[in-house]
């Protein structure tokens, strides 16, 4: 599956991303700061707490040192949800995994979704806005790598995957 918005040498530059600090501070960043001056591995989905996004994201936990000893300044797990949603599912994953590598980040409003081509209405469902299954490597603001999955799977946004793409 390819991406409706993003791709590789896009700038991600839209929205405001919120989590809950380690002071237990609701913070708000706007997108271009959250991505300026470093590599960034990005990774999202649908649905936190789903079965499938949960796997993913322990697998970028369990994996998050090899993956930053790639030269990684950082690995943001990002979802359409408001911070106070992450920050409970970072908790479950940290749980799971044994390890915190992993910044996560709520698109409270959708505006980074939307604004990037990367959202799907899910009301229809009862989910309201939501994120594409996604992953990508990120250059001081700019897009490196991208890779896009089905809702439905984990393959070329999991872990292991783009492990193999850093290592080349």
């Amino acid at each position: 599956m390819t991406s409706p918005g993003l791709c590789a040498n896009a700038r991600i530059s839209v929205g405001n991303l919120f989590r809950i600090n380690e002071d237990k501070v609701h913070v708000s960043e706007t997108v271009e700061d959250v991505f300026k001056g470093g590599r960034i591995l990005v990774f999202g989905g649908p649905a936190p707490f789903s079965r499938l996004d949960t796997a993913q994201a322990i697998e970028y936990q369990n994996l998050s040192e090899e993956l930053l000893n790639t030269g990684l300044d950082e690995i943001i797990g990002l979802y359409c949800q408001d911070a106070f949603v992450m920050k409970v599912f970072q908790e479950k994953v940290v749980a799971e995994a044994g390890q915190d590598n992993i910044t996560f980040w709520g698109d409270g409003d959708g505006s980074f979704a939307t604004g990037h081509g990367m959202g799907h209405n899910f009301t229809n469902q009862g989910l309201s806005m939501r994120t594409l299954r996604w992953a990508a490597v990120v250059q001081d603001g700019i897009i490196e790598y991208i890779e896009v999955d089905d809702f439905s799977e984990i393959e070329k946004t999991k872990a292991s995957f783009l492990l193999g793409y850093l290592k080349k």
